[in-house]
């Protein structure tokens, strides 16, 4: 039985490779790796903001929807919560 890998799999661990073999290879310093980890933070973040402007949240929530998780009932929180 021959199992087939992610594509986004393959990506990660490529992608988190990458710092290894300019360490190795390229004699990468300190702030090069330092660099390349705060891009990545960078292009997370503006992929995260993406998502946050595109979306669509429903303007109607149902009954089912109102209902308050367990940890957040008045009687496990000690205290009156008021949810609208």
């Amino acid at each position: 039985m021959k199992s087939k890998v992610p594509v986004s799999l393959m990506v990660l661990i490529l992608v988190n490779l990458l710092p290894i073999f300019g360490v190795i290879y390229a004699n990468w310093s300190v702030f090069e790796i330092v660099a390349l980890y705060w891009f990545e933070n960078v292009v997370i973040g503006g992929v995260n903001a993406l998502k946050i402007l595109t979306c669509c949240p429903s303007s109607e929530l149902s009954d089912e929807d109102k209902k308050l998780p367990g940890h957040l009932h008045p009687s496990a929180t000690g205290g009156t919560l008021y949810y609208e």
